[in-house]
């Protein structure tokens, strides 16, 4: 099944769960997902790309509240302001803006949490579960020079690390 969404699926229930085992699910060629102000959400086996911003306009994203939506940015999964969320063997790919996006409340402790519980994504992978925190804060980084902070520091370290960038960046290469 091909879902193509014209506007982002506002995920705002409590104790949510879309589970596409056993089916062959994309939601693809249009607009993602956003989990907003809400929590114990489990998603589990979807295939999400090609993910595109999309326009906004009038929804419906509580029991009794309507409004009006802004255009969302191209996010395959956005969580704004959403705790105790389990994406499960997701495939995401060719998202526009990025394929996880986590926003307002997430800070370091939740970042932190994250990293203690992922094994890594590649085979050999050494960060992860028992690497060190690492917040990319510098846009600057000097190849000749590395400076603590820069993501050209991070990826030069020797020890186990999960990098983490702190909001939206452009980072410039010196």
């Amino acid at each position: 099944m091909t879902i193509k969404l014209q506007q982002e699926l506002i995920v705002t229930s409590d104790k949510t769960t879309i589970d596409a085992r056993g089916a062959n699910v994309e939601i693809c060629n249009g607009a993602g997902f956003t989990i907003q102000f809400t929590k114990n959400i489990i998603i589990h086996g979807l295939q999400i790309h090609h993910i595109i911003p999309a326009k906004g306009g009038k929804i419906k994203d509580g029991e009794n509240h309507h409004g009006l939506r802004g255009d969302s940015d191209g996010d395959g999964v956005s969580l704004f302001g959403a705790t105790n969320v389990w994406l499960d063997c997701l495939s995401l790919h060719h998202c526009t803006d990025g394929l996880i996006d986590v926003a307002k409340g997430s800070t370091e402790k939740n970042r932190k949490k994250l990293a203690d519980c992922a094994p890594g994504f590649a085979r050999g992978t050494t960060g992860g579960k028992g690497g060190e925190f690492y917040v990319v804060t510098d846009l600057i980084d000097n190849a000749a020079d590395p400076k603590p902070g820069t993501l050209l520091h991070a990826v030069t370290q020797t020890r186990q690390l999960w990098i983490s960038l702190k909001g939206s960046m452009t980072i410039t290469l010196k």
